[in-house]
């Protein structure tokens, strides 16, 4: 039968775990004993967390694939990277503070009740008080951008995997949505949250296939 051929024994199966197992360790020891682990936290601490609120605009103007999202002037001040001439806004609400005088009572500080004047009417003071509103405001997507590569933990895997369409097919089997392969830039995949589908960059490795489409079963909304 012609499926048998990608048939392996437990103890074949064994030893692919503890190679894989040893190959994991060894990366990490490798990352955090490099430097590109603090240059990776580096660059991401300038991204903004943004709100739920923002997240859903954000996904619901973009099909739901954007992956790194940063303001016109930002890419250029703090990734060296431009926005594509023509690429289209995502709108999303930007906190403000506005500053505003405000009169309130005088609380006594040893009563806790509001000081009186002589002729009983409350002793007021006028404070300043911040105000929080919201403006719309521009971003983009990486997507949207060109420029040098932002830096990552690690390269992408490159080589082949033994018995990969077995384990291309046993992945998709347990996968609770469909897993489409595509052309794409700067990402190797990402959850489409409007179409409920897994897609995948079809010009990937056969090992940086497998990474993509295990990251992306682990999305926490699927």
């Amino acid at each position: 039968m012609a499926g048998k051929k990608y048939m392996l024994t437990n103890e074949q199966r064994r030893q692919q775990i503890d190679e894989l197992t040893e190959i994991m360790q060894q990366g990490i020891r490798d990352v955090f004993e490099s430097t590109r682990y603090a240059d990776y936290l580096k660059i991401m601490s300038k991204f903004t967390n943004y709100s739920v609120r923002n997240t859903i605009l954000i996904a619901m103007q973009t099909g739901g694939t954007a992956s790194m999202v940063a303001g016109y002037e930002a890419w250029q001040k703090n990734f060296g990277r431009h926005v594509n001439k023509g690429e289209k806004a995502i709108k999303i609400f930007a906190p403000m503070a506005q500053k505003r005088k405000k009169e309130v009572d005088i609380i006594d500080a040893v009563t806790g009740e509001p000081s009186r004047n002589p002729d009983g009417s409350i002793r007021k003071e006028e404070v300043e008080v911040t105000i929080p509103t919201f403006r719309v405001t521009n971003v983009f997507d990486i997507s949207q951008t060109s420029g040098p590569p932002l830096p990552s933990i690690v390269d992408n895997l490159d080589g082949n995997v033994e018995s990969f369409q077995e384990f291309l097919q046993a992945i998709k089997n347990i996968s609770p949505v469909p897993i489409d392969f595509e052309e794409m830039e700067d990402k190797d995949g990402f959850y489409h949250q409007i179409e409920k589908r897994i897609v995948i960059n079809d010009s990937l490795s056969e090992r940086q296939t497998m990474a993509a489409m295990i990251h992306e079963l682990a999305y926490p909304n699927l």
